[in-house]
């Protein structure tokens, strides 16, 4: 449904790029692309997720969370 970037993190030694993520599918879907996210190079978290009903499709849910994606700060 929608990604947008937060305000990146300079930390020692890394930067935290955080990504709100709003999706609407089945949970198999869902579940195949947390998959997916975790085959990725980069290191990953994923917080405040929230998984809601939605009421008017049988079978879909809402995914709301963030993933942060970290890098290493090159500048350090």
């Amino acid at each position: 449904k929608t990604i947008r970037t937060l305000k990146k993190k300079d930390n020692s030694g890394y930067i935290e790029q955080p990504l709100k993520m709003e999706l609407v599918g089945n949970f198999n879907s869902f579940y195949s692309f947390l998959l997916e996210l975790e085959k990725l190079p980069r290191i990953m978290k994923i917080r405040e997720l929230k998984l809601k009903k939605q009421t008017k499709q049988e079978g879909r849910i809402a995914a709301n969370f963030i993933v942060s994606i970290f890098f290493q700060n090159k500048t350090s």
